[in-house]
C-alpha cells in the first residue's frame, strides 16, 4: 500500500511538472497583472487637486517659472477615462489658461484648450496633441491620464534599482489612429464688418452694409453644413473638407448711384484638401480648393516649404526659411477678387526659444504678373511676467493701378502694442 502510494505521488508530480509549461503565466499576462496591481493602488481616491511649479530653464541658465493646478476627478469604471484640469495662475498673460482632458480608451482621447485673452476654447485634434504645450517641452498628450486598458503589456525582465528589484513591462497602446471626422451645422450667419469713411485698410468706395443681398432666399438665416475628415500615416498628415453655404467672401457689387458698394453673399459649394510632409527639418504644404457659384467653377492652390536651422551658432534660436506659391483661377468678373492669384511668398521666421518667448515672422509677396510687393513683419516678446511688447507691420511698394492691392497702396502701416496682464 505504501509503495503504491509513493507511486500514484510520483506519477502526479510527474504530470504536473510535464503541464506546467502549458498553463503558466504569459509575459503578456504577467505584465498587465503588475500594471494592474500599480493602476489600482489608488482606487477609490474619488478626486485630487495638485499644486505645481513649472520652471523652464535654456541652455544659458535663464529660468522663468509657472503655477498651475492639476485636478483630477475619478471614474471609477476601468472602461472609462479619468477627468482632468488644468488652470495656469501665473505669469499673468497666461493666467486663467485651461487644459480639460476626458481620457478615453479605444478612443482618442478629448482635449479642449481655454485661451482666456482670446475668450475662446479651442479642441486639440488627434495629430496635434504631440505639439508643445504652453512653450514647454511637455506636449498636451503627456497631461492625459494613462488607463489601465488602454496599453498591452509584456513582462521583459527584473533589474535592480537602487536597493530595490523592479520589473521591466514594455506597455503599447491599443488604440490605432483611424482618423477624424468633423461635421458643422451653421445656422446662423454673421456678415462681414467693412470700415468707414476713416478706417483702414478700405476700398476707395465705402461698402455701405446695410445694402447686403443674399443669393439664398433664406438671407442671413441659411443653413450651411460643413464637414472635414484628417488623418495622418507616418510623416504625412492630409485632410479632405466640403462647405456648402453662404461664402464668407461677398462681391462688392455698385450701388444705383455708383457712389458706394453693396456686398452680395453667393451660394457656393467649395471642396478642400491639404497634405502636409515633415522630414527632419524640412515642412513640405499644400492646400487646394475647388468651388462652384462664383462664376466659372474654379480651382486654387498655395503650396510651399520651410527648413529650419536649429540652434543657430550655439545658441538656442531656432530659424527657419519659407517659400510658398499662389495660384488661383478664380472668375475675375463674378468672383470676389484675391490678391494672390500669380504671386511668390518669401519669408523666415525666428524663434529664440528664450524665457520671455521671443519669435518674429518677416516676408514678401511678390506679384508675378505685375510686380507688386507686399512687405509684412510680426513679431513679440514677453517683458517680465506682466508685460508683452508686440509689433506689426504692412508695407506696399510698387503697386501696378490695375492690381487689386491698388487702392490700399496708401495704407501702409507700423503697429506697435505694449500690453499689460493682471
Amino acid at each position: 500500500m505504501r509503495n503504491s502510494l509513493l507511486r500514484n505521488s510520483a506519477a502526479a508530480l510527474l504530470f504536473a511538472a510535464a503541464i506546467a509549461p502549458a498553463i503558466a503565466e504569459t509575459p503578456e499576462q504577467k505584465g498587465f497583472a503588475i500594471a494592474a496591481r500599480a493602476d489600482r493602488s489608488d482606487r477609490g481616491f474619488t478626486d485630487s487637486r495638485v499644486e505645481m511649479k513649472m520652471v523652464l530653464r535654456n541652455a544659458a541658465g535663464q529660468e522663468a517659472s509657472r503655477t498651475l493646478a492639476l485636478n483630477t476627478l475619478e471614474v471609477p469604471d476601468e472602461q472609462l477615462g479619468d477627468k482632468t484640469l488644468i488652470v495656469f495662475d501665473s505669469p499673468a498673460d497666461i493666467d486663467g489658461t485651461a487644459l480639460l482632458s476626458h481620457a478615453k480608451i479605444l478612443d482618442a482621447d478629448d482635449q479642449w484648450l481655454y485661451l482666456p485673452a482670446l475668450k475662446r476654447i479651442k479642441r486639440i485634434s488627434s495629430v496635434n496633441k504631440s505639439g508643445p504645450f504652453v512653450g514647454s517641452e511637455f506636449a498636451f498628450e503627456d497631461f492625459t491620464a494613462l488607463e489601465l486598458n488602454k496599453y498591452t503589456y509584456k513582462y521583459l525582465r527584473e533589474e535592480p534599482c537602487g536597493d530595490m528589484t523592479c520589473d521591466v513591462v514594455e506597455r503599447k497602446p491599443r488604440y490605432e489612429h483611424w482618423g477624424r471626422i468633423d461635421l458643422f451645422v451653421l445656422p446662423g450667419f454673421r456678415e462681414r464688418p467693412f470700415p468707414r469713411t476713416e478706417g483702414r485698410l478700405r476700398a476707395g468706395l465705402i461698402v455701405e452694409e446695410d445694402l447686403a443681398s443674399f443669393e439664398s432666399g433664406a438671407g442671413n438665416k441659411h443653413i450651411d453644413v460643413a464637414g472635414r475628415y484628417s488623418h495622418f500615416i507616418g510623416d504625412w498628415d492630409f485632410g479632405v473638407s466640403i462647405f456648402h453655404g453662404l461664402s464668407r467672401e461677398p462681391r462688392l457689387l455698385p450701388n444705383a448711384t455708383g457712389t458706394a458698394l453693396a456686398p452680395r453673399y453667393d451660394e457656393i459649394t467649395q471642396l478642400g484638401v491639404d497634405v502636409q510632409y515633415t522630414l527632419d527639418a524640412w515642412l513640405w504644404k499644400f492646400e487646394g480648393i475647388a468651388r462652384e457659384g462664383h462664376g466659372d467653377s474654379f480651382a486654387a492652390m498655395v503650396g510651399g516649404v520651410e527648413y529650419t536651422f536649429y540652434q543657430v551658432a550655439d545658441s538656442d534660436a531656432d530659424v527657419g526659411v519659407l517659400a510658398e506659391i499662389n495660384l488661383d483661377g478664380r472668375d475675375e468678373n463674378r468672383a470676389p477678387p484675391t490678391p494672390l492669384e500669380h504671386d511668390l511668398f518669401l519669408g523666415a521666421r525666428l524663434a529664440l526659444n528664450d524665457v520671455d518667448d521671443t519669435q518674429a515672422l518677416a516676408g514678401a509677396v511678390i506679384d508675378a504678373e505685375d510686380g507688386t510687393l507686399s512687405f509684412f513683419l510680426e513679431a513679440e516678446r514677453r517683458i517680465g511676467d506682466s508685460w508683452k511688447i508686440e509689433a506689426e507691420a504692412r508695407l506696399l511698394g510698387n503697386v501696378d493701378d490695375k492690381n487689386v492691392l491698388a487702392p490700399f497702396k496708401r495704407d501702409s502701416f507700423l503697429n506697435l502694442r505694449l500690453s499689460r496682464f493682471f
